[in-house]
């Protein structure tokens, strides 16, 4: 029997972001969706996004399902504005 293996590369880079700048996260996406040219799916929170580019679509619908089950997750302390969503 054997196991799926999947690799999945993970970039990060500090941004220093102007408070309070609506669709910042959005745009940050749809940027590295244009860079790379590929999709890019993302969570999102007012402080922090999480980016990740799947080899394929089907990938990407698996990621986009695992990023949904945790946008609606509750953690103390943390606002519940989590945004999912994919660009390009």
């Amino acid at each position: 029997m054997g196991v799926a293996v999947a690799t999945i590369h993970l970039a990060g880079q500090p941004h220093r972001r102007r408070p309070r700048v609506k669709g910042f996260w959005t745009a940050m996406a749809e940027e590295l969706s244009d860079k790379l040219g590929c999709a890019v799916t993302y969570i999102a929170e007012p402080t922090l996004a999480f980016y990740v580019v799947a080899k394929d679509p089907q990938r990407r619908d698996q990621v986009r399902e695992v990023l949904d089950k945790i946008a609606v997750r509750h953690t103390p302390g943390v606002s519940q504005r989590r945004l999912v969503s994919t660009a390009g």
